[in-house]
């Protein structure tokens, strides 16, 4: 075994003696390596695979208050943490790759969405739950919600921490999240529409995250839409459902999600599971404000 000596063209002989020393040091540079996250360090699966420099954190934190991000290759305690819904925001990875977006010609609402086709996207940080009141306020931006009244004069907000935010439009969220970067650093934005979609599909092709037949036990276990909102009115607590296979939760129903195209994804409470599908897309005007509408955010490193 030889090894190339320092500053020199000459190889020179490794003795016995030294071995051991340096095989220790390279193990524990390894080591390091492994266990380091954020942007561009840290496998995606938490071992080593491939070059260290190209993997990346599964998830990344952003603690509100501080405006400190921190990596992890593993959240076992994601649903359990009640900080995870109130005072700090967590993003998963969806890997950069192919997928497909939009509905096929006899899909469900195939007239009324795009047509399928296959889009490329670089990877992106999502976050797992819809945006809560608790996080929105932390962000800056009041609450909108007391702002707003239901067209029918029925209370359709339901106030607490780990609630949905809503009666948010596209031109406050971007001001908000605008205005915490200035002091804070962090760089967030809403999903673009492909980004939405592909990380809601999480690899399917189906009319939902799920496949494209509307059983009554998946869409119940799935998503809070009219169909299984019952007679309670109002959006329910982020993560109350199952998540898809990225571990997104809430992707179909609740809230309606804002996209930076002006788009909103994903239905709501108020809304029949057909609009709730991966490919729907509502128009709504930058400026507007609904009790229906939320929001989930991209983490940029």
């Amino acid at each position: 075994m030889t090894v190339q000596c320092p500053m020199s063209d000459v190889r020179c002989p490794m003795s016995r003696s030294r071995r051991a020393p340096v095989f220790l040091v390279m193990l524990a540079l390894l080591l390091l390596l492994s266990s380091c996250g954020g942007s561009g360090t840290g496998d995606s699966d938490g071992s080593l695979s491939g070059s260290v420099g190209e993997t990346r954190a599964r998830y990344q934190i952003l603690d509100l208050v501080s405006g400190q991000v921190s990596a992890s290759g593993a959240l076992a305690d994601l649903t359990t943490n009640p900080d995870y819904r109130t005072t700090k925001l967590v993003f998963r990875l969806v890997e950069n790759g192919n997928g497909t977006i939009g509905s096929g010609s006899s899909a469900l609402g195939a007239a009324l969405d795009p047509v399928a086709s296959t889009v490329s996207a670089s990877a992106f940080y999502l976050a797992v739950f819809e945006l809560t009141q608790a996080q929105w306020q932390l962000l800056g931006g009041g609450t909108p919600w007391a702002q707003l009244t239901s067209a029918d004069g029925v209370n359709d907000v339901r106030i607490g921490d780990d609630y949905p935010a809503v009666g948010l439009s596209h031109d406050l969220v971007s001001s908000t999240v605008q205005t915490y970067r200035t002091s804070r650093t962090a760089h967030l934005v809403l999903p673009t529409d492909v980004q939405w979609e592909l990380a809601c599909r999480a690899g399917g092709s189906g009319v939902w995250s799920w496949g494209s037949q509307a059983d009554g036990a998946i869409v119940t276990a799935t998503a809070v839409v009219w169909e299984t909102a019952g007679t309670t009115r109002g959006a329910r607590t982020v993560a109350g459902r199952s998540p898809n296979a990225l571990g997104l939760y809430d992707v179909h129903g609740n809230v309606w999600e804002l996209t930076g195209g002006d788009s909103l994804r994903g239905g709501s409470w108020n809304d029949p599971v057909a609009t709730a599908r991966a490919a729907h897309r509502a128009v709504i005007d930058p400026a507007t404000r609904h009790l229906l509408v939320g929001a989930r955010l991209v983490y940029i490193p």
